[in-house]
């Protein structure tokens, strides 16, 4: 009988402790579901309209099946939150490779600048100036030199006529019956002076005729063609235009895709900065600075925002910058992000 007694107050406090933790383990809901409960056992006799156990019976199964619908509604919004949040990603990821493309393409290292002979020879030019009126090139009548990326060349020519070569910069040669030179890339010419011998720049589908000048071409891939006059004249054409116009000093000239010439008049006539060992950029967009350093570091760039780009900039630095710290102040200016990973930079 103790047995009995005992066995029932231990049943009695198991059920209590146990009550306690379910009840603190309730929701909102479920207590709403038992004050429901309380209200009809008060109204009514609740051992014969609502006995304890089948209402807890009943209880129990509600809040069952409340809780089943609960995480049932959990996992459908998570499931879509997901689903947007994929097709999200899938539609940026999209969008990224849609509009980034490549600016620039580095490429492969060089170890210094060639000259290549008219006899079809090559030799890599080690120092920064290259004379071709000393003896070893006496007799030959053709040339061709290119400058690697982040290195000038100035080049002395038969005629005693000088040339500045930029970075990434190709030039030809040749004194037969005129001088003539073929331009890929950007040069400063001081040209000697020969009423006889009138000396030709062609770039791109650009013709200058000089007497005794000093000027700037500046004709790289995707670039309009730039022409700036320091000192004389100059008389320039296109292959679609027949008449040739005249640039006096200060003057500076572009030629369209459709060969139509524009001269503005700048009244510059200092020389260029790069032939002084900087970058220098008045009003110019993104896009131009970032070749530039491309052409320079040979570097990659790929552009994430193609609208960062069209920024116009004025900015000036000095080439012996590295170009972290480069990319440093420009990052400064805002309105767009570069960030350099191994051998690109990214436009962000």
């Amino acid at each position: 009988m103790v047995v009995m007694e005992e066995k029932d107050q231990k049943d009695k406090r198991n059920q209590t402790e146990t009550s306690e933790k379910e009840f603190e383990s309730l929701s909102d809901t479920d207590v709403q579901l038992l004050r429901e409960a309380g209200r009809i056992c008060a109204e009514q006799d609740i051992e014969k309209m609502f006995p304890a156990d089948q209402a807890w019976e009943d209880f129990s199964r509600k809040r069952k099946r409340t809780n089943r619908q609960r995480i049932l509604y959990a996992m459908i919004g998570a499931a879509a939150v997901i689903f947007i949040a994929v097709i999200g990603y899938r539609s940026f990821i999209s969008d990224s490779e849609t509009s980034s493309y490549n600016l620039f393409t580095a490429t492969e290292e060089e170890t210094g600048c060639i000259l290549t002979n008219s006899d079809g020879s090559m030799e890599v030019i080690i120092k920064d100036e290259l004379n071709l009126r000393d003896e070893a090139y006496q007799g030959k009548d053709h040339y061709t030199i290119e400058t690697p990326s982040g290195k000038n060349l100035r080049v002395i020519l038969p005629d005693s006529s000088q040339v500045l070569l930029n970075a990434h910069s190709r030039l030809s040669y040749t004194q037969k019956e005129k001088r003539l030179a073929t331009l890929e890339g950007e040069a400063y010419f001081e040209v000697w002076k020969d009423k006889e011998h009138p000396f030709v720049v062609l770039a791109g589908t650009a013709k200058a005729c000089v007497l005794g000048t000093s000027f700037n071409i500046r004709h790289y891939e995707q670039e309009q063609i730039h022409i700036t006059l320091l000192t004389g004249s100059l008389a320039i054409e296109s292959e679609a235009t027949n008449n040739p116009e005249i640039m006096k000093p200060g003057d500076d000239a572009s030629l369209l895709e459709d060969g139509q010439i524009i001269i503005q008049e700048k009244g510059e006539t200092s020389r260029p900065m790069w032939t002084s060992g900087y970058f220098s950029f008045d009003d110019a967009p993104l896009s131009e600075v970032l070749c530039e350093l491309g052409r320079w570091y040979n570097i990659n760039v790929t552009v994430l925002h193609p609208e960062a780009t069209t920024r116009n900039l004025h900015f000036k630095c000095k080439r012996s910058l590295e170009l972290d710290d480069i990319l440093e102040i420009l990052n400064e200016l805002g309105g767009f992000r570069l960030v350099k990973k191994e051998n690109t930079i990214f436009v962000q």
